[in-house]
């Protein structure tokens, strides 16, 4: 305010003022109660983490069936410590360890008998250690434009296929 504003532009001049120690006042608190709930939010999510079940123990259900484009699925189980090829029928597997990978001729078979299968697609299952054997199965996959996709295993719970 200057001494030569007009009656109504002091007026106007409090007004703002008071109106933005006010905005000044409600932000303040809007800043606080944002602290409050952030401190809330993370005791939730530290008793949730406390809570939970430990996932090794709980079975992990796969649907071979998809819900997508139609495709033949042959799932590969990778770990750090290899491969597990299932069976179509999910009764058994194939295990390859992580050093008869560098013999890949039967791995290899198995590649070329799924690019044979109509609409046939390799579905690695990485376990949370076995994102190296993944790599290079993979890449073996990539060499024999075999069709593939990846599902994330959060766990290193036994694997139950529903049919």
């Amino acid at each position: 305010m200057h001494p030569d504003d007009s009656e109504p532009e002091r007026r106007r001049a409090v007004a703002a003022r008071r109106a933005t120690a006010s905005l000044a006042q409600q932000i303040a608190d809007l800043e606080r109660q944002g602290e409050e709930l952030s401190g809330s939010i993370l005791g939730v999510e530290t008793l949730l983490v406390k809570e939970r079940p430990d996932d090794d123990d709980q079975p992990i259900r796969i649907l071979p069936h998809g819900s997508g484009t139609p495709l033949r699925p042959f799932f590969v189980e990778c770990r750090e410590a290899g491969v597990r090829v299932w069976r179509d029928d999910f009764s058994g597997s194939i295990y390859l360890a992580r050093g008869d990978l560098d013999d890949e001729s039967r791995f290899s078979a198995f590649l070329q008998r799924v690019r044979m299968v109509r609409e046939g697609t390799v579905v690695f299952l990485i376990r949370p250690d076995g994102v190296d054997t993944y790599r290079w199965a993979q890449g073996r996959t990539d060499r024999l434009y075999v069709r593939h996709a990846k599902l994330p295993v959060p766990s290193f719970g036994e694997l139950e296929f529903m049919l």
